[in-house]
């Protein structure tokens, strides 16, 4: 099936430092995550394509297949998810540093060659924030 609509970027772990400790700190995010759900309610064939791990939540990429979003793009690329540590103040004021624990921002950058052939027959992209360089070599 050819998408009328691909996501491609990043899919990792917002791991939140709160002040409260009750609230959980891992959760599934990314911005092509948030692109692909919203971009669900639009009643169009979509296909996401980014690079996760095998620890990415089987529960979210249920979710997103639920969706009717195409997820052959996904590339398993270890056993370990991009982390980005986010640390929040009373204020609300955020700052962000990617763990070097887990793969890297850059290591889970597309590139062209991770986008399935069928993905590039489609009518429009949505390219998530990512490397620059990347960015352009997809477009």
């Amino acid at each position: 099936m050819i998408p009328d609509l691909v996501i491609a970027g990043p899919l990792l772990f917002d791991e939140f430092s709160y002040i409260d400790p009750n609230k959980p700190p891992l959760h599934p995010g990314g911005s092509a995550l948030y692109a692909a759900l919203g971009a669900s309610l639009l009643n169009v064939k979509i296909g996401l394509a980014a690079k996760i791990g095998e620890d990415y939540p089987k529960e979210i990429l249920d979710n997103l297949s639920s969706r009717q979003i195409d997820l052959t793009g996904l590339k398993i690329i270890g056993p370990h998810t991009c982390r980005c540590n986010i640390n929040m103040n009373r204020n609300g004021d955020r700052s962000y540093l990617y763990s070097k624990f887990y793969p890297s921002f850059e290591e889970v950058c597309l590139n062209p060659i991770d986008i399935p052939d069928i993905f590039m027959a489609t009518k429009a992209f949505h390219i998530s924030p990512f490397i620059y360089t990347n960015q352009i070599n997809i477009l």
